[in-house]
């Protein structure tokens, strides 16, 4: 985007005003089809777009070029203008301005209620009934838009309140004319800048000891819950697989309900203020969810365990999640990850109370559990692959055994290898009949996973 000063505008409308009109546009469509980009990136976490702007300042224009240009793109979206949002006149009563007159595009001129319910069903994947406002005669309709966001599609909404301190006050997160610290981790891109250990680490451990490798789950908090919930089933915690006739079974340890559960309430009870990010540390066999927090006062184990009203440490925070859907405002966390376990057939989970922290673990059982792949389990391969595939192919082979969801990249980083050597490798091993892909994951043969099965066992 190119700037200029008012003056040099002028000279150049009068010396040459469709060379500046054409640059103009030039430069007012390249940052669309930026903003259009980083939209169908980001639109699995980000599902709403909000457009602010005065009044006559083009938000109806650029709302409009911002859809058609991420249509192009694939990307199914909807647009929502919040002047249908307007009260009939004469249902209220008109607020003022400074000067006593009439105030008719004041937030107060509008169903403040339905526009933050809407907003919040749109979030969860519910369809709403968008209003539709009568400018000439300044009543509501009878007429209405359903609208529904499915996986993946976005609503682009325009108003000149899209972004208005009496709708952020309406879920909490003003204090005056700041924004608060909840609102800073639930939107801001990098909330580390101003709340020091707000991400999430993630280790995979083969004992206490032996860290064997690791990440950090960084960006606002919303995002972080999808975003961790995917690396702990992609990466770190392998599936039991099962075949009931040709039907494949995959079958984890904890059921993505309760860890899903347990993670959103690491987020709501966690003392930010500590510095310590929230750690999960997966091992073959159990999983731990470690939060800097405390019980509320006078609290015990028991008091936790059994049913009890929602005092969450942070109830901004927890107050959006509900508004998102996340959460119930009942304080059922616990007893929905008892019951997620319950139903999946695998033990209760156990809370321990630490002086600085609260801690969850999630534990295997016997018929769930799968031993980590060591290079122990190269040598035990049958001769018959192992003289016919080099050291590199056997390392992905094995790793395919144990979860045919591992990714191209994860394999690369892993095996310390280029995404390039994992592809011909894996184009390879495809034309040896030893994988097969089925969707998005690489099935070993029957033949390999039996004899690599087997190695496990001796």
């Amino acid at each position: 985007m190119f700037h200029v000063k008012i003056n040099e505008i002028n000279e150049r409308c009068r010396r040459d005003p469709a060379a500046f009109i054409e640059e103009s546009e030039r430069s007012y469509t390249n940052v669309i089809e930026s903003i259009a980009d980083c939209i169908c990136e980001n639109r699995y976490d980000r599902t709403i777009l909000l457009l602010n702007g005065p009044s006559s300042s083009g938000k109806t224009t650029t709302s409009h070029r911002i859809r058609d240009a991420i249509e192009r793109r694939g990307i199914c979206s909807y647009a929502i203008s919040m002047d249908d949002y307007y009260l009939s006149r004469g249902s209220y009563i008109v607020p003022k301005d400074e000067e006593g007159h009439d105030d008719l595009e004041s937030p107060l001129c509008m169903d403040l209620p339905m526009l933050s319910e809407h907003l919040a069903a749109l979030v969860r994947g519910e369809t709403i009934e968008v209003p539709t406002y009568d400018f000439m005669r300044h009543i509501r309709t009878d007429e209405v838009k359903e609208v529904r966001l499915e996986k993946g599609e976005i609503a682009v909404i325009e108003g000149i309140h899209a972004l208005n301190d009496v709708l952020m006050e309406k879920v909490h997160l003003m204090n005056g004319p700041y924004l608060t610290n909840a609102a800073m981790l639930l939107f801001s891109k990098d909330p580390e800048k101003w709340q020091l250990g707000a991400y999430v680490k993630i280790g995979y451990f083969e004992t206490d000891a032996d860290l064997l490798y690791q990440d950090e789950i960084h960006g606002s908090i919303l995002e972080q819950i999808d975003k961790i919930v995917e690396l702990v089933y992609l990466k770190y915690m392998r599936a039991k697989i099962t075949y009931e006739g040709m039907q494949r079974i995959e079958r984890y340890f904890v059921p993505e309900e309760a860890l899903r559960e347990a993670l959103l309430n690491a987020l709501c009870h966690k003392q930010y203020q500590s510095g310590v990010p929230i750690q999960i540390s997966v091992y073959e066999d159990k999983l731990y969810i470690a939060n800097c927090g405390c019980l509320p006062e006078n609290w015990t184990l028991e008091n936790l365990m059994s049913k009890h009203a929602s005092s969450p440490y942070n109830p901004n925070i927890a107050h959006v999640f509900y508004l998102a859907g996340f959460i119930e405002s009942w304080g059922r966390g616990i007893e929905k990850i008892c019951s997620a376990c319950e139903k999946d057939g695998v033990p209760q989970p156990e809370y321990t109370i630490n002086p600085g922290d609260i801690m969850i673990k999630f534990t295997a059982p016997e018929d769930r559990l799968i031993r980590s792949v060591t290079s122990r389990v190269t040598e035990k391969v049958t001769d018959k692959v192992t003289d016919t595939l080099d050291e590199t192919s056997l390392k992905i082979l094995n790793l395919l055994a144990v979860d045919p969801a591992y990714t191209t990249t994860f394999l690369a980083e892993n095996l310390s290898l280029s995404r390039k050597t994992v592809s011909l490798r894996l184009k390879m091993l495809k034309g040896a009949g030893l994988i097969e892909r089925i969707g998005r994951k690489i099935i070993v043969r029957p033949n390999f996973r039996d004899s690599f099965e087997r190695s496990l066992a001796l």
